[in-house]
């Protein structure tokens, strides 16, 4: 029973160290969104974005949400070197997807392209609202930043309004003195994460784009003050992660103490116990895929020790704490004992080979002799020695000495 035991642990350290260094992964240190914007709407984007590759790698994507918007006079480039890309639908939006070759070293692309009909203009405001940063990168970006140059300047910064989702609590954005371009910053977006910017100014900056002829300003600020930012999936899948550890480790230990002294129940609430632990993981997993749909293989690696060790700590619990004793005893109905013997008369009756009773029978012994009124047991205090020990003990008094 030992050896595989082991094995099994072994194999699941194993795989926990050995992943993260055999598997190929990116980073990405920096971004840079440029947006400059024309009279008509019309924005020259101009994306820089750096990373750090650690593996062998030979292609990269950007992907777009789908809106009215559309996206034109594409160009790559790394290093000044145009770079072949394409162009494809994913999920309802658009993906451009470029070629090169990257291994174990840091490449910097810059992404250029028109963006048309992503400015909604109003009587009073036009609005740009411009998803900077998509949640399909497997790889944090350490820094965002990024400056949207206005078609023209404004005469006081309080004609600009702007706002960061979700709240850029780890950045900020503001209107430079410049009085024509906003610029923003944010560190450490986690990767499968997002940000998004929200820029509005007088119409009158931009002539040439589609009017609505509404005024808006009002509703956009009262809707950016109801803004409530998305929940982070993490703070739904770490209360359900504690839950299951926390019931399946003190549950099991709860469950050896009560088999104990009540085998019976302990036996009832553990098919209960069982059915929420392996409930709880199911639920975990489940979370866990559908919040991170890009989820990698490395990824299931990683759980699978994790979800071992609470597999063997259980059965571990439960072989030494939780299950009833094995009994070599086989007689077909129970007699009464017919003389009152004593615990170490009855031992030494069972043990006829050596005549003499069984070490286990010391404590029995005792209390037999203490209901028979010839000892007394009474307990007495003393020094505690170290966290674990004990301030109380036990002193025998011999109360008739006569046999």
């Amino acid at each position: 029973m030992k050896r595989p035991a082991a094995f099994i642990i072994a194999a699941s350290l194993l795989l926990l160290f050995a992943h993260p260094v055999a598997a190929k992964s990116y980073t990405i240190s920096k971004a840079f969104i440029d947006m400059q914007m024309g009279p008509d709407g019309t924005m020259e984007v101009t994306e820089t974005i750096t990373f750090s590759f650690s593996g062998s790698f030979s292609f990269a994507y950007r992907d777009f949400e789908p809106g009215p918007w559309q996206i034109t006079d594409i160009q790559v480039e790394e290093a000044g070197r145009q770079l072949r890309y394409e162009t494809s639908s994913h999920n309802g939006g658009m993906r451009i997807k470029w070629h090169y070759s990257a291994a174990n070293q840091k490449k910097t692309f810059t992404i250029r392209y028109k963006l048309r009909n992503a400015l909604k203009c109003h009587e009073d405001v036009c609005d740009l609202y411009w998803k900077i940063w998509g949640d399909g990168w497997d790889s944090k970006v350490s820094d965002l930043e990024g400056a949207i140059r206005l078609p023209g300047t404004v005469t006081d910064t309080k004609d600009v309004y702007t706002w960061g989702h979700p709240d850029l609590e780890r950045g900020k954005i503001m209107m430079s003195s410049d009085m024509q371009t906003v610029v923003f910053q944010a560190f450490a977006i986690p990767r499968n994460s997002w940000a998004e910017v929200r820029v509005v100014f007088p119409a009158r900056l931009a002539p040439g784009a589609p009017n609505d002829g509404k005024t808006a300003l009002a509703s956009i600020i009262e809707e950016e003050n109801n803004y409530s930012a998305p929940i982070d999936p993490e703070w739904i899948i770490l209360p359900v992660f504690f839950a299951v550890w926390f019931l399946g480790f003190f549950g099991g230990i709860g469950l050896a103490i009560l088999g104990k002294t009540n085998p019976s129940l302990a036996k009832k609430l553990g098919k209960f116990f069982a059915i929420g632990v392996f409930g709880g993981m199911a639920l975990l997993f489940g979370l866990v895929f559908s919040i991170d749909s890009n989820m990698q293989a490395g990824d299931i690696l990683i759980a699978v020790p994790f979800m071992a060790a609470i597999t063997l700590a259980f059965t571990f619990c439960w072989a030494m704490w939780g299950r009833e004793p094995q009994v070599d005893y086989h007689a077909e109905y129970e007699r009464e004992i017919p003389y009152d013997y004593s615990p170490a008369l009855v031992s030494a009756l069972l043990h006829q080979a050596s005549g003499q009773p069984s070490q286990d029978m010391m404590a029995a012994e005792l209390l037999d002799l203490c209901l028979s009124e010839r000892l007394k047991l009474r307990r007495v205090k003393k020094e505690k020695k170290g966290w674990f020990g004990k301030d109380e003990d036990y002193e025998i008094m011999i109360l008739n000495d006569d046999e």
